[in-house]
């Protein structure tokens, strides 16, 4: 029996995105020495567990999207376009959550786990913002940032796709943030999982598109001062 997606046969088509340099900002989301360095600390506990082979796909993902999100990063610097990161680890150990709690992952932002992977390095004026959930937007200064700046569209990079990228993506909606996953800046544990959700994330309502096509459009947007659609 053919599957079918029944809640966007619904619905209306997802609208494309008005990109302006103003109202777009890029999010790498956490990429960070503890997740997307191969011998940071989620390594070396599955290499304490005998699992690592088990995380040889997922890194691979890492090493790959590692280099698209780069792209991304210049092509905004490149249009002095807004870029945003977060971290996973607390600022407070009053905020330290349930779910840091749970997992055993308790980073402080001090932490060099903490910080972001040196390939993809924040410039001084580019903000990370540290969380205690899966969603950045459980930085209070992360949706701040954005209600300050009028961010209207969120173009999403980093890991985990199937937790955390979603997670923002759905509080994005929630908030009336038109969110874009970039497929092939945005890595999950392993290949299967990263096309899955690819294949199901516009019938979710979200746009995905590749980091070929975000720069090209970007691209478009460099020579022109008019708005883009995406």
């Amino acid at each position: 029996m053919a599957r079918r997606h029944l809640f966007t046969l619904a619905t209306k088509a997802i609208p494309r995105l008005v990109i302006r340099r103003e109202n777009t900002a890029l999010l790498v989301q956490d990429m960070q020495n503890y997740w997307a360095n191969p011998k940071g600390g989620y390594a070396q506990v599955a290499r304490r567990r005998g699992i690592a082979f088990e995380y040889d796909e997922y890194f691979q993902i890492v090493e790959s999207i590692t280099k698209n999100i780069r792209t991304l990063i210049d092509r905004f610097n490149e249009l002095e376009m807004p870029v945003l990161y977060t971290a996973f680890a607390y600022e407070d150990e009053r905020d330290i959550s349930a779910l840091q709690l749970g997992t055993g992952i308790v980073l402080a932002s001090r932490d060099p786990e903490a910080k972001i992977i040196p390939e993809l390095t924040p410039h001084p004026d580019q903000p990370i913002y540290f969380k205690t959930g899966f969603s950045a937007f459980c930085s209070e200064g992360f949706s701040d940032h954005l209600k300050r700046r009028r961010i209207e569209n969120l173009v999403l990079s980093g890991v985990h796709l199937e937790m955390g990228i979603l997670s923002t993506v759905f509080s994005a909606q929630d908030r009336g943030i038109r969110p874009l996953i970039v497929d092939d800046g945005c890595g999950a544990l392993c290949y299967d999982v990263q096309q899955d959700i690819m294949a199901k994330a516009p019938h979710a309502l979200t746009k995905v598109r590749s980091t070929g096509e975000v720069c090209e459009r970007l691209r478009v947007l460099a020579e022109d001062q008019d708005p883009v659609l995406v």
